[in-house]
Parts: structure tokens; sequence; C-alpha cells
């Protein structure tokens, strides 16, 4: 088996629960971040929320389907995907208090992927780490600056277009 991880991390100056429901309100995605052009709420499933996810690697639109658990105690957001090129991904979103700075509370928000192959080592090396670098690593870190421009945005009393 073949596995390949990515890791995307920014820091956002508000608190965890602040970002955490922002995040998890998955839905509201394609509102706030250009990149996604849809998210679909199919259905429950497993205990989460089965949807279609659609967004843009620049002018390329990719699609994948996902079950998504979001636990606000933690706080954590767990994404297994379920159809695409990215079958079988795991996906965690994790809300890291940090101390407080001059400008108020700070969080680091974390977004790894696990992306596991069960075909042969040799081809599928070369074609997750294509997906890793080029289309999860893109994805995830504009996901990521979205989210913390609006956020801070919205805390200073500001709209982000």
């Amino acid at each position: 088996m073949t596995e390949t991880e990515v890791e995307n991390a920014v820091e956002i100056q508000a608190t965890p629960s602040s970002i955490f429901s922002v995040a998890a309100a998955v839905e509201r995605w394609p509102d706030i971040l250009p990149h996604y052009r849809t998210v679909e709420i199919l259905g429950r499933c497993e205990g989460g929320r089965l949807m279609v996810m659609r967004a843009y690697r620049g002018r390329i639109p990719v699609r994948w389907s996902a079950i998504t658990w979001a636990n606000p105690e933690e706080p954590r957001i767990h994404f297994r995907h379920t159809a695409g090129f990215t079958k079988g991904m795991e996906v965690e979103w994790r809300f890291e208090e940090l101390p407080a700075g001059g400008d108020g509370p700070r969080t680091r928000v974390v977004i790894s992927h696990r992306l596991a192959q069960r075909r042969p080592a040799m081809f599928w090396r070369q074609i997750n780490s294509l997906i890793a670098h080029h289309f999860i690593d893109y994805i995830a870190g504009r996901t990521l600056e979205r989210m913390k421009e609006v956020i801070e945005a919205e805390r200073a009393g500001c709209a982000v277009e």
C-alpha cells in the first residue's frame, strides 16, 4: 500500500470555537471560498453527512464525494473521501489554541490529508504525489488562507469580498 500525507496550517486571530463554526458549515463554503463551486449535502451516512464537493484547482474543475463528521467539543472535523481520485483519503481539521497575543485569541488550524492507495506502489506513488502536491496542497492552502481572511475581517467588523 502506498500512503501520501499532506499537511497545511495557518494561524488565525480568533478562538478555536469561532473558527470551527465557520469550517464545520461545509455547505456554506461556496459562499466564502471562491475556489469552491458547490457543496451538495446528499444525506446522513455512518453518523455523518454525505456530500458531493466541487472546487477548482486554478481553472481545473475537481469533484469528490465525502462523509464528514464534526465534533465541536474537541474541536475536530473529519472527512473520508468516498468517490473520486481521492477515494479512501482521510482528512482531519484540528484547531489548536495558542497563547493569546496582543490582538487577542489565536488558533493554529491544521488540515491533515492521508491518501492511501491499494494499487501497485510504483505507479500510484507518482500519482499520489501529483494529486497531493498539485491538487490537495493547493486547494487546502487556499481554503485556509481565505478562511483566515474572512474570519479576521469579520472579527474586525469588516466585510471581505
